[in-house]
């Protein structure tokens, strides 16, 4: 059983985490029947403070919402690339799905990232009525730096952290219901160590750490604390899911297993739930098949109590 959170946020990268082009970006598939509402503007500080919201096609209809948040190291990504396409799937399960942009690093240090998110959440919650969306079951989803992210929203629930009220309406939570972490960064004080022989993709990992909290790591052990997610940790974390790949040799699968431990620690055994995806890379295709993805909405599902889309021939989906 995994921590509920039901504010999927999506982050997609613009290169991998390692820095370098990996290939022209894609664009993200979006389905022809869903409805949506692009380039919203959540807050009033950057042009980065936008969001992108798709429904079904359902009529009077408050769907839970999944908040996706893209990778891409901190430093790249966008809400329209493929790789939050395992995450608009959601909409064939009777989803909203909500794809943020957020400040990075090459425009704002630690914590702009995580302050956008929080005020991207309050900004859907004070507007779900006209989203028509139930600010009761809010899920976040995020892979690589986006997993680190959805884990930093899950394990600040209910805290008055990194909540800017300057950014939107101070008056209602950014808190999720339910989160779903896929192989994500979380704790740059011991991911150093768990790179054994991997030189290189440690000094990628150090780069990126350094260009987030705007320092080296060894500099300022305090940003370092504060970026780790289970800093935040408390008994009434939201259930949360964590899917990582035992061959990740970008950001090693004891990152997950250590956050996973400590939610066990401090929550109880029923608050997080551990997969540990065999022979799996980072960002491997195996994340967004047809297995992988029913275990995540059997997660979400439980979690928000959400028993998925009730198509009619009004409007049945493909």
């Amino acid at each position: 059983m995994g921590c509920r959170f039901v504010l999927i946020i999506l982050l997609l990268p613009y290169i991998t985490i390692s820095g370098a082009a990996a290939h022209q970006p894609i664009a993200l598939t979006v389905p022809p029947w869903a409805k949506r509402q692009l380039d919203v503007s959540y807050a009033p500080s950057s042009p980065a403070q936008r969001l992108d919201l798709y429904w079904p096609p359902a009529p009077d209809v408050r769907f839970p919402l999944v908040i996706a948040v893209h990778g891409g190291g901190f430093e790249g990504g966008d809400k329209r690339y493929s790789e939050l396409d395992p995450m608009l799937t959601a909409l064939a399960h009777g989803y909203a799905v909500a794809a943020i942009n957020y400040r990075l690093s090459g425009e704002a240090k630690f914590p702009a990232a995580v302050v956008d998110v929080k005020a991207a959440i309050r900004y859907l919650r004070a507007h779900a009525d006209s989203f028509h969306l139930d600010a009761s079951r809010f899920a976040i989803w995020g892979a690589s730096a986006g997993g680190n992210l959805a884990a930093m929203i899950a394990a600040t629930s209910g805290q008055p952290v990194f909540d800017d009220h300057d950014l939107g309406d101070s008056s209602l939570s950014s808190a999720v219901q339910a989160a779903v972490d896929w192989y994500g960064p979380v704790d740059f004080k011991t991911i150093d160590a768990q790179y054994g022989h991997r030189d290189q993709k440690k000094r990628m990992m150090e780069r990126l750490a350094a260009d987030y909290l705007g320092a080296p790591i060894a500099l300022v052990p305090d940003l370092v604390r504060a970026s780790a997610p289970r800093t935040y940790v408390t008994p009434s974390v939201p259930p949360m899911l964590i899917e990582h790949g035992d061959q990740d040799s970008l950001v090693p699968v004891e990152q997950s297993r250590e956050l996973a431990s400590w939610i066990e620690q401090v929550a109880g055994p029923g608050r997080v739930q551990l997969v540990i995806l065999n022979t799996a890379e980072h960002s491997d295709p195996v994340f967004g098949g047809e297995e992988n993805l029913h275990r995540v909405f059997g997660f979400l599902d439980r979690t928000l109590q959400h028993s998925g889309f009730e198509a009619t021939p009004a409007h049945a989906l493909p």
